[in-house]
């Protein structure tokens, strides 16, 4: 019986390295392939934008008053604000030692921030109400998916 364990990631300045364990019951089976072209140059895209510093009198004027122009541009504020702040998640997990990045629970993590960054970097512009409606949606599965992120990271 073949069963897939976590997939594990690291990238450092000169390296990269993804590898697929699978348990097929008496050992494991490692298989590794370079990294996806299409990420690096979109992680590469974001790594030279800085976060903006944000007061939070600016965050409190996107609900005063609350219309659905001001909520357009917050969601568009958020849409392009966090991929910056992700990336440099992403780049932090990706400089940590080979050893450090191959723990399970890490790399769980490093993957989980991968994805969520690539999520984010490729959301579509916020246009409309329903395009709104559908970047909330695609916020919710990724908090969700973050919400072990403390324990899990405990544990590695």
């Amino acid at each position: 019986m073949l069963k897939r364990c976590p997939r594990v990631s690291h990238t450092g300045s000169s390296r990269y390295l993804t590898s697929r364990t699978y348990y097929t019951g008496t050992n494991y089976t490692q298989t590794h392939s370079p990294p996806p072209v299409e990420f690096t140059r979109l992680l590469s895209s974001f790594v030279s934008l800085p976060p903006r510093i944000t007061p939070l009198s600016s965050l409190l004027a996107f609900g005063e008053p609350l219309t659905p122009e001001s909520l357009l541009l917050s969601a568009s504020y958020t849409r392009e604000e966090l991929p910056r702040r992700i990336v440099r998640r992403v780049q932090a997990l990706d400089a940590l030692p080979f050893i450090v990045g191959m723990n399970p629970f890490i790399a769980r993590n490093h993957e989980l921030y991968r994805h969520t960054f690539e999520t984010l970097a490729t959301a579509p512009p916020i246009a409309d109400l329903q395009s709104n409606w559908e970047f909330v949606q695609r916020l919710e599965k990724l908090v969700r998916a973050h919400a072990d992120d403390v324990p899990t990271l405990a544990r590695g």
